[in-house]
């Protein structure tokens, strides 16, 4: 099989015949349309669920996110999720946690690239949209490495 890098990330695309191929995941059914990741409690424990689609490198930066979530959320996780999800600014906490996480795992210092922190504001800002850009901006200043 030859794999053929394609575009400024890269995805990874095979040029053998389709039917050489295994058949492709189904998205899960729990993850809301737009999401990369999520991580919810199931029987009192964190479990993630990440989108099968992904190129390799948004995989990395997912699989670390959410494991950071999972980390957060291990000690009495229904409570803490419940929290997290009725307080805007501890939601906010959690997340700048989480997409800092995921940068760092991409070997990026999220502060210092402006392309990698330009993608986890806007991030934030689409996500939080009952957190006030002011303190997203200073969420990052004070939480990211």
């Amino acid at each position: 099989m030859v794999l053929v890098l394609i575009g400024l990330i890269g995805h990874l695309v095979s040029t053998e015949p389709a039917q050489a191929q295994a058949p492709l995941a189904a998205r899960p059914a729990d993850l809301p349309h737009g999401y990369l990741g999520m991580t919810r409690c199931v029987a009192g424990r964190p479990v993630s669920t990440i989108d099968p689609y992904l190129d390799s490198i948004s995989r990395v930066e997912t699989e670390a996110h959410e494991a950071v979530h999972r980390r957060q959320l291990a000690t009495d996780c229904v409570a803490r999720l419940r929290v997290i999800e009725h307080d805007p600014q501890l939601r906010l906490a959690y997340e700048v946690e989480g997409y800092c996480g995921g940068i760092v795992a991409l070997g990026l210092d999220p502060m210092r690239e402006g392309a990698a922190v330009e993608r986890l504001r806007q991030a934030l800002y689409d996500l939080l949209l009952d957190v006030s850009f002011e303190a997203i901006d200073g969420a990052l200043d004070r939480s990211c490495p």
